[in-house]
C-alpha cells in the first residue's frame, strides 16, 4: 500500500495494540484496519504498570516503536479504540490517554506521515522509562513481565 497519497487515515500504535499482543483489542483492530508496517514517533516511552504510556519529545533521540495501521471505518472503530484508551473527547483533560494526530516515520519509507496516536495525559515523573522505546521488547525482557 502507498502511503504517498493515501487518503485512509492511519493510526500508530505501541502498546497491547500490536499484532504481537494477545489482548481483544488488538485483534479487533487487525480485522478492522490494514497493517502498513513498522513504524517510529518521535516520543518517550514509559512503564505504567500494566500498559506503556508513551508523550511527546523534542529530543530526535527519543523514540517509540510501533506498528502503522491504515484504518477502515474511521468513526466507528475510534470510537471503539478511544473507549478502550480512556479518552472521552468531550473531556479530554480528564482522559487518561487522548488522541492526536503527529508525524510519524514509517520504517520501510523515508518521508513521515500522519498518524492518530494515543499519548498518556497523565505525569510521568514517577513512571519507569523504556529506553528502548519498544514495549514488545522490554515486555520479553526481565522486567518482570
Amino acid at each position: 500500500m502507498k502511503l504517498a497519497n493515501m487518503a485512509t487515515p492511519l493510526l500508530f500504535v505501541y502498546g497491547s495494540l500490536r499484532r504481537d499482543s494477545d489482548h481483544p483489542m488488538a485483534r479487533y483492530l487487525q480485522s478492522h484496519s490494514q497493517l502498513i508496517g513498522n513504524a517510529i514517533f518521535q516520543g518517550k516511552l514509559f512503564d505504567a504498570g500494566c500498559f506503556p504510556a508513551a508523550i511527546k519529545s523534542t529530543n530526535p533521540n527519543d523514540q517509540v516503536r510501533g506498528e502503522l495501521y491504515a484504518i477502515k471505518n474511521t468513526d466507528h472503530l475510534l470510537d471503539k479504540l478511544d473507549n478502550y484508551e480512556g479518552f472521552e473527547p468531550e473531556k479530554p483533560d480528564q482522559s487518561l490517554f487522548f488522541r492526536k494526530k503527529v508525524e510519524v516515520k514509517p520504517v520501510s519509507g523515508d518521508k513521515m506521515v500522519p498518524a492518530w496516536i494515543y499519548l498518556f495525559n497523565r505525569p510521568v515523573t514517577d513512571l519507569q522509562a523504556i529506553p528502548s522505546g519498544d514495549y514488545t521488547a522490554y515486555r520479553s525482557s526481565d522486567n518482570g513481565y
